[in-house]
């Protein structure tokens, strides 16, 4: 599990990388210690632009589960800093697997859930459209 002293670059992901530090020095962070808890700011997941995006998209949407969302209310969710946890994708959270350094050691705890050719597709073909849907998402209305 977590201890803050250890964050290290590992081969799954190098916290130095550019291309990791310059949204977070852009952004800030995710986790926060908050007097004396931590918040999560997991609202801040989605950009400002995707999530517009969404909600414009599925404006007669209320509860919604998809393209990186699960809120009770897609066109108010919880997203904003009030002092407290921010959310959004509260709603598709089954189980909480914890804290941990990287995700190699989430990936040495837990494994993964693909293997074999459906790995392979994944990491080859679907990533890559998966990425692009998000682009177009983002760049707002067809």
């Amino acid at each position: 599990m977590m201890d803050s002293n250890l964050f290290q670059p590992t081969s799954l992901l190098d916290f130095n990388h550019p291309g990791i530090e310059s949204p977070i020095a852009a952004r800030g962070w995710v986790e926060v210690r908050f007097g004396e808890r931590w918040v999560e700011l997991e609202g801040f997941i989605l950009d400002a632009a995707y999530l517009g995006s969404l909600k414009r998209r599925f404006k007669d949407s209320k509860s919604f589960c998809g393209f990186g969302a699960a809120t009770s209310d897609l066109q108010r969710p919880q997203v904003e800093w009030n002092g407290g946890n921010t959310y959004i994708q509260k709603e598709g959270i089954v189980r909480d697997f914890g804290v941990y350094d990287s995700p190699d050691a989430f990936y040495a705890a837990h494994g993964t859930n693909l293997r074999g050719i459906k790995r392979w597709l994944f990491e080859n073909l679907i990533r890559q459209s998966v990425n692009r849907n998000v682009e177009r998402i983002r760049r707002g209305p067809v």
